[in-house]
């Protein structure tokens, strides 16, 4: 079971039904796009850095925040996939 503080980066889903090890990529992609600091703490200390790099890599770069996506590559010296649609940027819903 997840700690009730993370609560907030899965408002959509039935938080209590998150499981740690199968909604892994989930569960890192949610608190790295959305998470906060504290956050971020849990999660680099609850999954092996090598593993949460390797979601990062795996994901397709449309799908973060635009910053979020920034700062997590920056930080782990990785390139998340591009997108199978050519041109189109990461999302940008919060630079308006």
């Amino acid at each position: 079971m997840l700690p009730e503080f993370l609560k907030s980066n899965f408002w959509f889903v039935e938080f209590n039904k998150l499981d740690i090890d199968k909604d892994k990529k989930f569960i890192v992609f949610q608190i790295l796009n959305n998470g906060s600091s504290r956050d971020w703490e849990w999660l680099f200390g609850a999954y092996p850095h090598n593993e949460i790099k390797q979601i990062v890599e795996a994901s397709l770069a449309t799908s973060w925040f635009r910053q979020s996506l920034g700062l997590w590559q920056s930080i782990l010296g990785i390139k998340a996939k591009p997108s199978r649609f050519s041109g189109l940027p990461p999302s940008n819903l919060w630079a308006h």
